[in-house]
């Protein structure tokens, strides 16, 4: 119906732009030099009538194609907004058979996750063990050292405390035994 109404409503208009153009026609033919100003006027009347007819025209073509155009981009928009909603169904079916495939191996993956860490910390461990292994033995080592520095100088003390002691006893007996063979010879 509304194209039955855009015909016949163009069709009108060019009826009524044809009569204008036939008037025009019929008062050419009658030209005298009296109506030349009044022909004019009528040629320039028929002519704006035309330009406004072909402008009338114009914009309801346009407005014709831009309903056309956001009857279009509904359905697009539509349509596209439908096919969003299927493929998120579809992603969520494919990411719940991918979760369910995928479930063993996670399992696996998990358990692998889980020996690795645990061979690390073992292997932490034993690095560890090591280093406190070492540093022990440096501490010991250190400490021996020390001591021994210690006992050899405890040693020599002894050793000099020895022989004061001793060279102290010879030079009191040699004392003595001198006293004893001054009074002999006396």
């Amino acid at each position: 119906q509304a194209e039955s109404v855009k015909v016949a409503l163009h069709s009108k208009r060019q009826a009524l732009v044809l009569g204008s153009w036939h008037g025009l026609w019929a008062a050419s033919r009658s030209y005298s030099s009296s109506g030349h100003q009044a022909l004019l006027r009528r040629v320039f009347a028929v002519w704006v009538g035309y330009l406004f007819n072909l402008n009338d025209q114009r914009e309801v073509r346009l407005q014709e194609g831009w309903a056309l155009q956001d009857q279009r981009l509904v359905s697009l928009g539509l349509s596209l907004w439908w096919q969003a909603i299927l493929s998120i169904r579809n992603l969520r079916e494919c990411f719940e058979a991918l979760a369910v495939s995928l479930e063993p191996v996670l399992r696996e993956v998990k358990r692998d996750a889980f020996q690795t860490g645990l061979d690390s910390w073992w292997d932490w461990l034993e690095l560890t063990q090591e280093q406190d292994d070492l540093q022990l033995r440096a501490e010991c080592f250190a400490a021996w050292l020390h001591c021994c520095r210690e006992a050899l100088h405890r040693r020599s003390l002894i050793i000099l405390c020895d022989r004061y002691r001793i060279s102290r006893s010879l030079r009191r007996a040699f004392a003595s035994w001198q006293a004893g063979c001054v009074r002999n010879l006396s």
